[in-house]
């Protein structure tokens, strides 16, 4: 009887010891609110876990906001604190349709058997406002009929088309910002775009040189297969001695990731000038690399 009261708590207990806990944190990021139809938000997801424990993560085009139109997804993976292991997802997306609009909730497999899930958060998309002149229930009141001259025709054909450019441009301008194109760049060019979006943000110097060791890794792995995100410090080190092609840059990532690794795991204090030292060194050291890094 004891045996079968064993074997049962040990089916109970194996579920719960299958995964390690995952926490789960989430923030909208709103350039207005209400936010006009059409216009990009951004979800990011964080989820923090025992650095001891190994957790296999999934891509993050895998993952979808419903009922939303997504721009673009990233995952980048902040490391160990000492304690726990830190990624965030960033989903930007848009909805073409005024009123409120439920984000989420988004689920995310860690295995075939278990996933985590975000709470579902509410914002409004705004549609075309009122205008001073507007009738009620009119979306706008009648206009008189004039004739056009042909002087007149080819000025509204000129507004017509630097109307179309500006939309243009600003689409470009869209693209280029929220970096929709990454994904077609080669590891280098999304190496260099990610160091100088990096460069525009306002981060603690402590905060700044971690997403330097993300993006270095991140090319480490793309560029060159190295087993970046896996390996330690010493191990990548090795790794880029092992292989020829990462002369140049060897250097330079030794000296970013052993910086990294005095402020993540010595609670070192670094400077705004250290940080922006390495941050132009690598940028100098990735733009001599081979073009077809």
């Amino acid at each position: 009887m004891k045996r079968w009261i064993c074997l049962l708590l040990l089916l109970l207990i194996l579920p719960l010891t299958a995964a390690p806990s995952v926490k789960v944190e989430q923030g909208l990021n709103l350039t207005e609110d209400p936010l006009p139809f059409g216009k990009p938000a951004e979800l990011v997801i964080t989820l923090s876990w025992s650095g001891e424990e190994e957790l296999k993560l999934p891509e993050a085009e895998t993952l979808a906001i419903p009922k939303a139109h997504m721009i673009d997804r990233y995952r980048v993976d902040r490391g160990s604190d000492g304690v726990n292991r830190v990624v965030d997802y960033h989903l930007i997306f848009t909805y073409f349709e005024p009123g409120e609009f439920e984000v989420g909730p988004v689920k995310i497999p860690l295995s075939s058997e278990n996933s985590v899930s975000t709470e579902p958060l509410s914002m409004t998309f705004a549609g075309s406002q009122k205008k001073e002149g507007d009738k009620e229930g009119e979306i706008r009141e009648n206009k008189p009929v004039f004739e056009l001259s042909t002087l007149d025709w080819w000025k509204q054909l000129a507004v017509y088309l630097l109307t179309i450019l500006a939309v243009l441009a600003l689409l470009g301008g869209l693209i280029q910002q929220l970096g929709i194109l990454d994904r077609f760049r080669s590891p280098k060019g999304r190496a260099l775009k990610s160091l100088a979006r990096l460069k525009k943000r306002d981060l603690p110097p402590e905060v700044f040189l971690l997403e330097l060791v993300a993006i270095l890794r991140d090319y480490l792995a793309q560029a060159y297969g190295l087993k970046a995100w896996e390996s330690t410090s010493s191990e990548l080190s090795k790794q880029m001695t092992m292989d020829n092609r990462c002369r140049k840059v060897k250097s330079t990532a030794e000296q970013v990731l052993q910086e990294g690794d005095a402020v993540k795991f010595a609670g070192a204090e670094v400077s705004s000038g250290q940080v922006d030292d390495l941050h132009q060194k690598l940028v100098t050291t990735l733009k001599e690399e081979e073009k077809t890094a």
